[in-house]
């Protein structure tokens, strides 16, 4: 299963290749194998993902490691369960002082910022009905955003499915 979030956050790669390359960013990607269907605003979610992938890139101007990762873990998370995306980076981080306030509108410690795209990032996450949080890394520098989407039950059933046929058809 190679599921269509999956092919979205390739596509906000792409977009920002230029800015990959030319500032020396070392690409990692941990695509989890199977994920469930995730049901969502395309648009949207590809808004959200690249206002964070460029925030981490904007974070490490000398260079640095971003990491993009999914996962679902087949267990119940707050009032359901979820598909999970982090992106890391390994730049300066966030000020405690600053952190409480990143999803503030107008919010912003960047010269030419707008304060706009992290409060937006977490509309587009709320009106999904999801989670986003933002920490500074604790095993070295940078910040990690994790973003939980929900997954619809019915959908969720019908994957976990695929998946368990998928699993013992490969053993």
């Amino acid at each position: 299963m190679n599921p269509w979030i999956h092919s979205l956050l390739e596509e906000v790669l792409t977009l920002l290749s230029g800015q990959i390359d030319g500032q020396g960013i070392q690409l990692v990607k941990d695509y989890a194998e199977y994920l469930p269907s995730l049901q969502g605003d395309r648009d949207q979610l590809k808004q959200l993902f690249l206002n964070l992938i460029e925030n981490g890139l904007e974070n490490m101007p000398q260079g640095g490691r971003l990491t993009i990762s999914t996962l679902f873990e087949n267990e119940r998370l707050e009032n359901g369960k979820y598909l999970e995306v982090k992106i890391s980076d390994t730049g300066s981080g966030i000020s405690s002082k600053n952190l409480r306030r990143i999803f503030d509108p107008f919010f912003t410690t960047k010269e030419k910022g707008t304060g706009l795209g992290l409060s937006i990032c977490h509309r587009i996450v709320s009106d999904h009905k999801g989670f986003i949080e933002v920490e500074n890394n604790k095993d070295g520098p940078g910040v990690t955003a994790t973003v939980r989407l929900p997954l619809l039950p019915d959908l969720l059933e019908e994957d976990l499915d695929a998946i368990d046929s998928d699993s013992q058809q490969s053993t």
